[in-house]
């Protein structure tokens, strides 16, 4: 697995998935974990099995309005080794470019309802109608340089957009992936 940049999936404690941000350059305000188990309901709820598929990536990125529209969901699967292929952090808000059509069916509230802060780090989720933009990261240990190269582009994207308020979720998932795994 680490000949392809992956890594054995592990159950990682608060504390571990803090080290890893820190290591990652992730801002430890900005640092969330997945809930296991309300998303593995949510995938189980999909009948539609490309959405599921999607769903189950280990990186995503999500971009939406302060009011909760979907501006963008890109997929590990889905993008090349350049996470800007299609053009997606060149403009403000993020977009989809050509890669595919953005999913609705899960509304920012209910993607809200798969994260759990980690206490003393994780800011919360103070009122975000005041953002130009929320995106909510999803990234792995696991997948290391991947996640590494996702971070990077979207902390670039909000450096090239400091004059705008974007509020970034980092979502790790590894616990989910060490679960499903056993």
């Amino acid at each position: 697995m680490s000949f392809f940049g992956l890594r054995s999936p592990k159950e990682l404690s608060d504390k571990k998935i803090i080290k890893f941000a820190t290591k990652y350059s992730i801002p430890t305000q900005d640092v969330y974990r997945l809930d296991e188990d309300a998303f593995l309901s949510l995938l189980n709820s999909f009948d539609d099995s490309i959405l599921r598929k999607d769903w189950y990536q280990p990186l995503q990125v999500k971009s939406f309005s302060s009011k909760g529209k979907s501006n963008a969901h890109l997929i590990n699967c889905n993008m090349p080794d350049d996470w800007n292929a299609y053009e997606s952090f060149d403009n403000f808000p993020m977009k989809m470019g050509d890669c595919r059509k953005v999913d609705t069916m899960i509304t920012m509230k209910k993607e809200f309802s798969l994260i759990i802060p980690i206490l003393g780090y994780s800011r919360g989720f103070e009122d975000l109608s005041a953002s130009d933009e929320i995106i909510i990261v999803y990234w792995s240990h696991m997948m290391h340089s991947r996640s590494k190269v996702i971070i990077e582009e979207v902390e670039d994207y909000r450096t090239k957009n400091q004059d705008k308020k974007i509020s970034v979720f980092y979502v790790n998932n590894d616990n989910f992936f060490a679960v499903v795994k056993k």
